[in-house]
């Protein structure tokens, strides 16, 4: 999938350098750097810069780095996520990795119930967990929209 493709069906801002929107963008690439300024916690604003710094085979085993898109998408989402969160309950700082094929993880635990979501440069999927039998206890689909996210914060305080 495009750029512009993604852009057009998860309905992201894109941000210039000074973090002003820029509704009709023609490069994803050129306008995805978000304001890092946003990001209230410098938890989640040092471990994604570190991300940054990761090289192909970073744990030995062959597993790729993220993209500077990837990253800057996830410091976007993290963001927006922050902001979603507490309107409605506290923030938890996530955990905060790489997978093996270069995606940024967040993972949220609360209690019984677990909320990933890997972002990378077309998509942020998530997986909500909730026991350990992966027909009746997990669920995992798209965020389309930062908004989205709620549902998932308002599950995981439920």
């Amino acid at each position: 999938m495009s750029y512009a493709n993604y852009r057009e069906r998860s309905a992201l801002p894109f941000l210039n350098l000074q973090g002003s929107y820029l509704a009709g963008a023609q490069s994803a690439q050129s306008y995805i750097v978000p304001n890092v300024a946003r990001l209230q916690s410098s938890h989640e604003r040092k471990r994604l810069n570190v991300l940054r710094s990761y090289k192909d085979n970073w744990d030995g085993r062959g597993s790729l780095a993220a993209s500077q898109i990837a990253v800057s998408l996830a410091i976007w989402w993290v963001v927006e996520f922050n902001n979603l969160a507490t309107s409605t309950r506290p923030w938890i700082h996530p955990h905060i990795s790489l997978s093996e094929d270069g995606d940024v993880v967040f993972e949220w635990w609360l209690n019984e119930k677990k909320i990933t979501i890997y972002i990378n440069e077309g998509r942020a999927l998530y997986l909500k967990v909730w026991g350990e039998n992966i027909d009746d206890c997990m669920e995992e689909g798209e965020l389309r929209r930062a908004s989205d996210f709620s549902a998932l914060w308002y599950w995981l305080f439920s």
